[in-house]
């Protein structure tokens, strides 16, 4: 049962709804080891998102459900270890095809001529990428990681109608998502043999991304870079530890959210926290 008021005042008098979903998922997946550090994979899934109904509503009319979303993802890849293990790298290309995807949209209600927010499946889409990863033993105590991810997406069989086109990109998908880091761990004449000093500091990096469905200048969030970093002591065998870091150490600005409302005459921006320096203490007892 729904119901949609105003200051107390009926919209859309009580209606009731109803609707089934269901969706058969499956998994098969294979492995293959060339020797102990060098290992092959591939694997094929399903996956679902069930339908729903749209709460707000200006009338009977968008009371009605959305479907459920499908996706079918494969994936292929490789595991190793090379250099005496002191070095660990790891590949992986994917797709996944969405059937049915489901996106937040702001449509005319078709009764009222009202723009309301609604859940909808405007489209089937497509996202395809690659990822490596690594680790590195670079030196005593010396560590380096990294990863890189690419992707690139699309919409395909548009519904007819649907205020989105085949330009328009996936929501929170960034084409490039880029993560460094480095950490140094060394002994300290402190408390337990065991007492480790550790200095790290991490870079990451996300290209230009949308954060709606329907692109507009009003969300989109350009490419920006996040600089982290951190310097503890503790002893692992007395349970303690305390650290000093900084979070976004040179205070960039970026969104955590945008929304174009502007047929509601607005839009919205929700900004990332600025700057963040503490300090932090743990006892394991």
């Amino acid at each position: 049962m729904q119901q949609s008021h105003k200051f107390f005042v009926d919209l859309v008098p009580p209606t009731r709804q109803s609707d089934s979903w269901k969706f058969f998922t499956w998994r098969l997946a294979m492995q293959y080891e060339f020797s102990r550090d060098l290992m092959a994979y591939a694997s094929a899934a399903t996956g679902f998102k069930s339908g729903g109904f749209n709460g707000r509503a200006q009338s009977v009319n968008t009371f009605l459900s959305f479907d459920q979303e499908k996706a079918i993802t494969y994936e292929a890849g490789v595991k190793s270890r090379l250099f005496d293990r002191r070095v660990q790298l790891n590949a992986a290309l994917f797709q996944t095809d969405y059937k049915n995807i489901q996106t937040t949209l702001n449509l005319p209600d078709p009764v009222t001529g009202v723009t309301i927010n609604v859940v909808g499946n405007p489209a089937d889409a497509r996202i395809r990428g690659a990822e490596l990863e690594g680790l590195a033993l670079v030196g005593d105590g010396l560590t380096l990681d990294f990863s890189a991810t690419y992707l690139d997406n699309k919409y395909r069989n548009i519904v007819a109608g649907a205020d989105i086109d085949a330009a328009d990109k996936l929501p929170d998908t960034p084409k490039w998502a880029v993560n460094l880091g480095g950490e140094y761990r060394f002994g300290v004449p402190l408390g337990g043999e065991d007492t480790m000093a550790a200095i790290r500091l991490d870079w990451s990096y996300k290209s230009s991304f949308y954060f709606n469905a329907q692109n507009s200048v009003y969300n989109l969030q350009k490419g920006y870079s996040l600089f982290n970093g951190r310097i503890g002591i503790g002893s692992e065998a007395d349970g303690w530890n305390l650290a000093f870091y900084g979070k976004n150490l040179f205070d960039k600005r970026y969104a955590t959210h945008k929304e174009d409302l502007l047929a509601f005459v607005y839009a919205i921006e929700l900004i990332a926290p600025p700057r963040e320096l503490g300090i932090e203490f743990t006892k394991s007892f």
